[in-house]
Order: C-alpha cells, then sequence, then structure tokens
C-alpha cells in the first residue's frame, strides 16, 4: 500500500489542472458509489455513520505534471539535488490516501474529497453554503485528515473553536486504544476544510497525518507514521468519541476569525499565482543542507521512539 501513496506523490496539481482530473480519475471516481457534486467534490459512502471524514485533492505546486520522489529510510521527500517542483505535495495528497485506503478497507463513515482547498475551500464552502441543513442533521463529526505533525487533534481553526476539547481528548485516547504508541493532543490550526462546517456539524476537527515542511520545497512525509495511523483508523471505535459542542451558540473567539486568518496567511495567499509555469531550478547550498538536515532530524526521531518501544516492552 506504500507504493500506492508514493505514486500519488508523482502528481503535482494545482486546483483545475489536467494533472488534479488525472488523479482524480485514477484514483478516486473509480471507488465503489463515488459521485461528483457541482460544487467539484467527490463524495463516497461506506455503511451508516455520523462521522464525515475529510481531505482535499489540490496542492500548492506552481505548476503541474510529474515529478520524482525519493525515500530515504522512512522518509518521502522530493530528490536532493535535479528537481523542478515547488512543493512535495504530502498536503494533502497523504489525507487523500488514507480516506482512499480506508473506503477500500470497507471502514464505515461518509468521505468528502474537497475540491480547491487550497484556494480558500472553494469546495467546502460551497457545499456548506447549498447543503447547510443536509449536513447539520446527518454528520455529529468533520474528521479532515489534513494537518501537519504527527499528534495534533484541532480544536480551533481561522481563529475561532471548531471543537469541544472533550471531544478532541476522547479521539487521541480511541486512537491511544488502537495504537498506544501514537499519543493525540488538543492543538490550534490555521485552516481546512472542516472549519467552513464549523457552524453546522457538533464538533470539526483536522488530524496530523505525518507531513511536515508543507507548501515549500522542503516537505516531507513520514511513511511509517502514515502506515501506522491507517491501522489506527481501519479500526477506530467512533462510539469512543465524545459529542458536546452546540454550533449554534456563539463562542468568544468568533470574532477574531477573519483577523487570525488574514494576519497569519493572507499575504502568502494574495501572492499565489497558479499560472506560474517557472520552474523553482534545483535545491542548491542552504536549501539542500536544510532539506537533508530536516530528514536526518525525522530519521533520529524515529529510531529513538522504535528504541524507547523496545524498552518498554
Amino acid at each position: 500500500m506504500r507504493s500506492t501513496l508514493l505514486e500519488m506523490l508523482t502528481y503535482a496539481r494545482p486546483m483545475g489542472s489536467r494533472a488534479e482530473l488525472k488523479f482524480r480519475r485514477r484514483y478516486l471516481l473509480n471507488l465503489p458509489g463515488a459521485q461528483l457534486d457541482t460544487y467539484g467534490n467527490i463524495h463516497v459512502s461506506v455503511g451508516e455513520s455520523r462521522v464525515l471524514w475529510s481531505c482535499h485533492t489540490d496542492t500548492v505546486h506552481s505548476r503541474q505534471g510529474r515529478q520524482r520522489v525519493e525515500v530515504s529510510g522512512t522518509i518521502a521527500h522530493l530528490p536532493i539535488v535535479g528537481h523542478h517542483s515547488s512543493c512535495l505535495g504530502a498536503d494533502d495528497t497523504t489525507g487523500v490516501y488514507l480516506m482512499r485506503e480506508m473506503i477500500l478497507a470497507g471502514v464505515w463513515g461518509y468521505y468528502v474529497f474537497h475540491y480547491g482547498e487550497e484556494r480558500g475551500g472553494i469546495g467546502s464552502k460551497a457545499l456548506a453554503q447549498g447543503q447547510g441543513a443536509w449536513l447539520g442533521r446527518t454528520f455529529d463529526a468533520a474528521i479532515a485528515l489534513d494537518r501537519q505533525d504527527t499528534g495534533d487533534v484541532i480544536t480551533h481553526q481561522f481563529g475561532g473553536r471548531c471543537c469541544s476539547d472533550a471531544f478532541a481528548w476522547s479521539l487521541g485516547e480511541a486512537i491511544s486504544a488502537v495504537d498506544s504508541g501514537l499519543t493525540y493532543t488538543p492543538a490550534h490550526g490555521v485552516y481546512t476544510d472542516t472549519a467552513e462546517y464549523a457552524e453546522l456539524i457538533p464538533e470539526c476537527t483536522n488530524l496530523s497525518v505525518g507531513y511536515a515542511g508543507q507548501h515549500t520545497r522542503h516537505e516531507i512525509v513520514d511513511l511509517r507514521h502514515v502506515d501506522r495511523l491507517l491501522g489506527v483508523l481501519c479500526d477506530l471505535d467512533t462510539s469512543r468519541l465524545l459529542i458536546q459542542r452546540d454550533p449554534r451558540l456563539s463562542d468568544p473567539d468568533e470574532d477574531r476569525r477573519v483577523l487570525a486568518w488574514e494576519d497569519q496567511w493572507g499575504s502568502q495567499w494574495d501572492t499565489y499565482d497558479e499560472e506560474d509555469d517557472e520552474p523553482l531550478g534545483e535545491p542548491v547550498g542552504a536549501d539542500r543542507e536544510r532539506q537533508q538536515a530536516t530528514i536526518d532530524l525525522l530519521q533520529r526521531l524515529a529510531r529513538d521512539q522504535f528504541n524507547a518501544r523496545q524498552r518498554r516492552n
């Protein structure tokens, strides 16, 4: 299964590009029961569940096409030299991969592969506006697989609360119940598609999936963590999740949502140009050393975690 993720990572796919269309056709539109809505999102329903799983199919690559991906130990990354990509695209190819494998494994849930998250949540925003009543009465929780690092359960997005602390802790405990070596705790995030559902669905969050350095040439993903997380998600007992937040009630952080978004991401958003077709060139000098140092660090952390588990056993 790991080979599937590595192959998926070779697609550089800005929103609406031919590469994104080919990617969707190859990996998603042929899934059992897959349906494309009028907003560009792909839906798959497996069994009966009040949990919506979320990811997005676009990346922030500055040009579309295919790219080379290399693996050092358990870390996937762009080639240290000789590449022209602006990012790896593990954000959010990792989430797409995890949800696809969950569907193929028959894990009950409602899965939405969103369109245009990297351009402001185009698909999720349209779905919330057009189908808000349906979302509100159908789901208790919306869990995105689109967070950096390896241990976050996001309680705040866009400057405001999106899920209760009780839900976040219960999700972390449910994960540890399957794999005691994984520790997930509440944290604050920035934005992903589930933020658009925070006024409709009680508990909306974003879960770390193992990538780092997103939106840069130094982006990486820890394949070992992805493997472990997939095993957890396939056995996760969602009945353990505590649903406590009322999305109809105002939150004291609500007024700061737009301000926080603009402060943290506004300038980058304004300068992004999906039509930019100029390659960035290979990383050299300090860039190359920084990427290699990041890879070495993650490999060392993985070894330390393995040795710690061996000592406990």
